[in-house]
């Protein structure tokens, strides 16, 4: 029996992209160990499919089957699998015109944008916006996570770049978390569960998945709901108030900075003028002023 501390470091190991074999020739090392699929009580062993899914089904939140008609290629395909669902939106190519900035998660709220996690759902790509309400799916946050994302973003990058749904959810993700009190905001409305503990840690986590990653499109479902997004935000009349405030706020600050180093400024020139010209008189002490 393993221990559950190496058990874990060898989930993780199989979880890495380079560590990787085909499954067909997994597939066959279990049929010429197993040609009978017969315990030693002469029972049926499960297929090893079905243990893959069982071994790995912390991250199987669908609860997906391991039927026939399920084909991987390795490992990270099938934690890919995982985290898919049916009936994948077609995809749009990138264009110039293709959005490049989403407002963050505090901004959103500051709009008037509702945050709500998605209940009904267990697909994390499962993203809905209806009449100022965002819902997300509740995901977790762990120490685990970093590793899970970089390498499925690394297998569709090689792989998928023409269906790349899960870098799709990530860039989403990357734009509404930018600092810790994005996160705070995800896990006030039960969208986030933070395992890591340090809010700032899992914004920096999302910040920095995006580094190098090439995106060649966009599921059109994401983007019909990043347009809406920013539309919202900019016909709101909170983040028209904001905006305006803050111009003013940055101008009234620019005019009282100026303007208290301008009164410093004629404070010195006086202090230096009456110096020079005007100097104290000192009585009993001739040598005290040259």
């Amino acid at each position: 029996m393993l221990k559950p501390w190496l058990s874990t470091t060898m989930k993780v190991d199989l979880m890495l992209l380079e560590n990787q074999l085909p499954f067909f020739v997994l597939q066959q090392i279990f049929n010429e160990a197993f040609p009978n699929r017969q315990d030693n009580n002469g029972g049926v062993l499960p297929s090893l499919l079905q243990l893959s899914f069982e071994y790995f089904a912390y991250y199987n939140n669908q609860r997906l089957e391991a039927s026939t008609d399920v084909s991987i290629q390795h490992f990270t395909d099938m934690l890919r699998k995982f985290h898919l669902r049916q009936g994948l939106p077609a995809r749009e190519d990138r264009n110039e015109e293709t959005e490049t900035y989403l407002h963050t998660a505090t901004e959103l709220e500051e709009a008037g944008l509702k945050l709500s996690v998605y209940q009904s759902k267990k697909c994390y790509l499962d993203l809905q916006y209806s009449r100022g309400v965002l819902k997300i799916p509740n995901f977790t946050v762990d120490g685990h996570t970093e590793i899970l994302f970089r390498n499925l973003l690394a297998l569709e990058q090689c792989h998928y770049p023409q269906e790349a749904y899960v870098t799709d959810y990530v860039r989403i993700l990357e734009f509404l978390i930018d600092t810790g009190k994005d996160v705070d905001l995800l896990i006030g409305n039960g969208i986030m569960t933070n395992l890591l503990g340090n809010n700032n840690a899992v914004a920096d986590l999302f910040n920095s998945l995006w580094t190098n990653i090439i995106q060649v499109n966009f599921n059109s479902e994401y983007l019909s709901l990043y347009k809406h997004l920013k539309v919202f935000h900019n016909k709101s009349w909170r983040a028209r108030i904001q905006r305006c405030y803050y111009r003013l706020y940055s101008t009234l600050s620019q005019t009282a900075a100026t303007s208290t180093a301008m009164v410093l400024l004629l404070i010195l020139l006086s202090i230096t003028v009456a110096v020079l010209f005007f100097p104290p008189e000192h009585k009993g002490n001739k040598n005290f002023w040259p």
